[in-house]
């Protein structure tokens, strides 16, 4: 069972195992302009037979072809994402599932026909792409599994994640909470780069106020102690406050635990 799926699919994986591969173009005539050395419906069915076993699922993502060798496939389950060249109908009752478009079927792995980009925080298994040369962006991993790329040969889902697969993908909460903290660092350097900036223009001016009023300098002493308090935050320090309403000194822990000077023996 591979617990790491989405509860409507994790029963692709009870009592069997999950191979997916894609582009099969059964009978397609045009297999051979896009490889050819392309292998016959029956070579494939072969292939795909001594890989998946009766008890297992058997996921297509696309371009299926003839549909009159669809139940040559011994799987017990099988699944379609279709693909740019196939139609619903013709599939009905071949497949027990058929899905169309992207298919999410865990947080970190997503089912196409065609690879889909912007998505870091994922492994795009997908076909379409028979010669193997797109452009794939930095930052979205793909596996290309389009029948004559990957020597006809279903993967077995559970045995790469096994292996690691999705080891190096950040899952959306961590990549949104690095991009909040990068966020924050950002806005803090830019604070503490306008503070030095004050405070060398204070120091290379004759007169040491810069012009400056009284409350100008009250301000910007208290906005530069604010700042200082705020990297201290981040860094997980101790920082020093003043309560106005009893008139005390204190020090405040990361932990939100405060201890006025007061009460320091």
């Amino acid at each position: 069972m591979i617990t790491s799926l989405y509860e409507p699919f994790r029963h692709w994986s009870e009592g069997g195992s999950v191979f997916i591969l894609s582009d099969l173009h059964f009978d397609d005539e045009d297999c051979k302009l896009m490889d050819p050395n392309w292998i016959s419906p029956e070579e494939q069915i072969n292939i795909i037979n001594k890989t998946v076993c009766k008890g297992d699922t058997f996921v297509c993502l696309g371009d299926v072809g003839k549909p009159s060798y669809v139940p040559m496939i011994k799987a017990r389950k099988k699944i379609l994402i279709l693909g740019n060249h196939d139609s619903r109908g013709a599939y009905k009752y071949l497949f027990n599932e058929i899905y169309s478009g992207p298919l999410f079927i865990s947080d970190k792995i997503l089912l196409s026909h065609e690879p889909v980009y912007g998505l870091p925080w994922c492994l795009n298994i997908h076909g379409h792409d028979h010669n193997n040369m797109e452009s794939y962006k930095e930052g979205c991993k793909h596996i290309n599994l389009a029948a004559n790329v990957c020597g006809y040969t279903p993967v077995n889902l559970g045995k790469i994640i096994k292996e690691g697969v999705l080891s190096d993908i950040d899952s959306i909460h961590r990549v949104t909470i690095n991009r909040a903290v990068d966020k924050k660092k950002a806005k803090v350097k830019a604070e503490v780069a306008e503070k030095k900036y004050v405070n060398t223009s204070i120091a290379n001016d004759p007169d040491t106020t810069a012009g400056l009023t009284d409350d100008d300098m009250t301000r910007l002493f208290k906005e530069s102690i604010r700042i200082d308090n705020e990297i201290r935050r981040i860094k997980g320090l101790p920082v020093a406050g003043y309560d106005d309403e009893t008139d005390r000194a204190y020090i405040e822990y990361p932990d939100g635990r405060r201890v006025y000077a007061d009460e320091i023996q």
